[in-house]
């Protein structure tokens, strides 16, 4: 099975290990490229547009918190405020 190459962009080292697994137990094959795990969601909400733009190169998934709203799809519009790639994914937990 062909690996399929991914980047990911996490809060911490522990949602880190979380994407790893669910892409280890996914029935695709993933390999992570690069992780960035740089200091919480400030810093991820700070590079969205960068790593929606580089997603046009390459798959990115991005994990964060739902802390403090309550709503996904209004937390993804207040970051995310330019059209989403389709390569980009955004994920909340």
């Amino acid at each position: 099975m062909e690996m399929i190459p991914i980047n990911i962009a996490v809060e911490d080292k522990l949602s880190e290990a979380v994407i790893r697994k669910i892409l280890n137990a996914s029935k695709r094959s993933y390999i992570v490229g690069a992780c960035f795990c740089r200091g919480g969601s400030g810093y991820l909400k700070k590079n969205i547009r960068g790593f929606n733009n580089a997603s046009k190169a390459s798959v990115f998934l991005l994990l964060t918190d739902l802390d403090t709203t309550k709503c996904a799809p209004t937390l993804i519009r207040q970051w995310l405020t330019c059209p989403q790639n389709p390569n980009f994914f955004f994920a909340l937990q």
